[in-house]
């Protein structure tokens, strides 16, 4: 099988399904892996009747989307593993492109598509891993796109320091050697803290701007209770900086939209 698809639901069945049509339109041999991260809504039986052919994975209660995400790959056998968001539809023709391109790159690489919001902007997906250093151009240096995520070339094919996990191809070679994604978040940082590794290990990320996916962005966080999403993103951030850190990021986020506004 040369594409795996895992797909992790948290109370977004209808855009869920429409995700699952929108993979129906592809003329390629794939295996579709849907766990459901404890939505409590019965999507199993929906979704088994209308789609017979994927492999369904239930979680009682929500386990986050790192662990969510590593436990629907375990159950995939593909070459390349294709994560997708549940709120993503996938244009027709669009997936076969990014494969294309793996192999391309002889599956040594990375591979992410152009994702469309639905007032029909280009989202600005890919990003330079954020550090003081960042922060510190963007504010003060007037370095634009050193920190704050961006908008890639969409004429060609680009290589990108990170991009956001809606849609994200990974050789298997590639995932067996970087590992799993890190479980010590519910949500927020597991792309950020990936593109890491991949960056430590030298294998690049290219973004793909001839595949094209419609985002709904952030459907499933907007099903969380008022205020957790941005204690989530703050629990995330402290993994992955380390609190020192996290607090001077903060800090000089928080002086350089001060100056801004002044100037």
């Amino acid at each position: 099988m040369d594409m795996s698809v895992a797909i992790v639901n948290y109370k977004t069945a209808e855009l869920t399904k429409k995700l699952l049509r929108s993979l129906a339109d592809e003329n390629l041999k794939m295996e579709i892996v849907v766990l459901d991260n404890g939505s409590q809504d019965g999507i199993g039986e929906t979704l088994k009747k209308e789609f017979s052919h994927i492999t369904f994975i239930q979680n009682e209660v929500n386990t986050g989307f790192s662990k969510g995400y590593n436990k629907a790959i375990a159950a995939t056998n593909g070459d390349h593993i294709l994560i997708l968001n549940s709120d993503i539809e996938v244009r027709k023709g669009s997936l076969k492109k990014l494969l294309e391109a793996a192999k391309y790159y002889s599956s040594k690489a990375v591979v992410v598509g152009r994702l469309v919001l639905p007032d029909g902007s280009i989202q600005k997906s890919a990003f330079h891993l954020p550090a003081i250093a960042g922060a510190l151009k963007e504010y003060f240096l007037n370095q634009c796109n050193s920190y704050f995520s961006y908008l890639p070339s969409q004429n060609e094919p680009s290589v990108i320091e990170g991009a956001v996990m809606a849609c994200f191809l990974i050789p298997r070679i590639i995932w067996e050697r970087i590992g799993k994604l890190d479980e010590g978040t519910e949500l927020y940082f597991e792309d950020i803290e990936y593109c890491r590794r991949l960056k430590e290990a030298n294998i690049p990320i290219y973004y793909i701007p001839d595949a094209i996916l419609d985002h709904h962005h952030g459907a499933s966080s907007k099903k969380l209770p008022e205020g957790e999403a941005l204690k989530k993103l703050q629990k995330a951030a402290k993994r992955y900086h380390g609190s020192f850190s996290h607090y001077l990021i903060t800090f000089v986020l928080w002086l350089g939209q001060k100056v801004r506004r002044i100037g």
